[in-house]
């Protein structure tokens, strides 16, 4: 078989299944389409095609990729919200918009497979954690997360950013 060929095939696997998930969602009376639910079902179409697992794997680790770029791109606005939320304490109406916006932002980025996590009262892991500062405080063990400054993100388990953290020394 020519190089080609096999390219077309290799194309007809990875497209096939996107566009048998577009057409049973545009048929299908389903609200809302999130995009772990095309993985899911692309991995149930794709599964019986003998020899397609590298092909999905690289497909689904192209489409990890666009997401954890996308909230890269998201996550100082989202930094800047938090810092509005603790600004306007004292104007609850405010407050509570703020709220309901972080909130629904969070949901999405949940949606995707992308949680944030803050490591306040842990062990200081440079892993995950970004040390901004170290400073003593009486009761707390050296190495201890003391303060979180900006919480981090994980996508699907990887580390998308870390968490800018006070250490205690």
């Amino acid at each position: 078989m020519s190089s080609a060929k096999v390219w077309w095939v290799a194309v007809a696997l990875a497209i096939g299944p996107a566009v048998a998930w577009a057409q049973d969602v545009h048929t299908s009376s389903m609200p809302a389409v999130n995009f772990s639910s095309f993985k899911t079902y692309y991995w149930a179409k794709t599964d019986a095609v003998p020899g397609n697992d590298i092909v999905n794997e690289r497909i689904m680790a192209a489409v990890d990729r666009g997401m954890a770029k996308l909230a890269k791109e998201l996550l100082p606005a989202i930094d800047h919200l938090e810092l509005a939320l603790k600004a306007a304490e004292g104007h609850e109406d405010v407050v509570k918009g703020f709220q309901m916006v972080a909130g629904e932002l969070q949901a999405a980025l949940n949606r995707v497979g992308i949680q944030t996590f803050s490591p306040k009262g842990e062990a200081f892991d440079p892993n995950e954690h970004e040390a901004m500062a170290q400073q003593p405080l009486e009761g707390a063990e050296p190495g201890t997360v003391i303060e979180v400054y900006q919480s981090g993100y994980r996508i699907n388990g990887a580390v998308l950013r870390p968490a800018r953290v006070v250490v205690a020394g």
